[in-house]
């Protein structure tokens, strides 16, 4: 798997280095997202580009780096990206960590973050896809068609505890999704 690997990167890096001489910051770039499979997102595309200039000790604009540089720096490389998809995915800030210290705050809002996959998160979604479903369908029907003193008995019971709890419900849901944690395309859970 790491030859199949070693294998495309080498293919795209001959493809960027159309001189032969080494590729550029921006081309690094590109090369990354084919290393990483795309998974990273354009900033943190650019910024591990600039990384593997770092890690080389290159730090003039026309300076060039060549494949078996690239590929002695990548195993690092890959290692930072997992420490920080890992920090980030433990609910942890980039400066807390490098700090060493978190404000009380942070550490209590953090363990209130609802996962993103969490199965309560489905179900409520869920719920809430019918409530808009009931939206869509009772709104219009009130406005043009029944008037509230067209609906007696226990329909109108009925109408009105529906009403209630959707109006409670998408409440609550403004309120949730303060919690609602979300898939960042290059840091992972935030």
């Amino acid at each position: 798997r790491r030859r199949r690997k070693q294998r495309r990167i080498a293919k795209r890096f001959r493809e960027l280095d159309d001189d032969g001489e080494g590729v550029g910051a921006a081309e690094m770039a590109q090369l990354l997202a084919v290393a990483f499979n795309h998974a990273l997102g354009h900033e943190m595309e650019l910024r591990c580009a600039y990384r593997v200039f770092e890690l080389l000790n290159k730090a003039d604009v026309g300076d060039l780096v060549t494949l078996p540089e690239f590929l002695s720096v990548l195993p690092h490389l890959e290692d930072e990206i997992k420490e920080q998809q890992r920090k980030n995915r433990r609910g942890a800030s980039i400066e807390a960590t490098e700090t060493g210290s978190q404000w009380a705050i942070t550490r209590f809002a953090g363990r209130m973050v609802i996962p993103p996959e969490s199965q309560f998160l489905v179900f409520w979604d869920y719920v809430k896809k019918f409530v808009v479903i009931y939206y869509m369908l009772e709104v219009p029907i009130r406005f043009c068609f029944l008037g509230r003193a067209d609906v007696e008995g226990e329909a109108a019971v009925l109408l009105e505890a529906a009403s209630w709890f959707c109006d409670v419900f998408m409440a609550l849901n403004v309120i949730l999704n303060f919690f609602r944690g979300f898939v960042h395309p290059a840091q992972g859970i935030v």
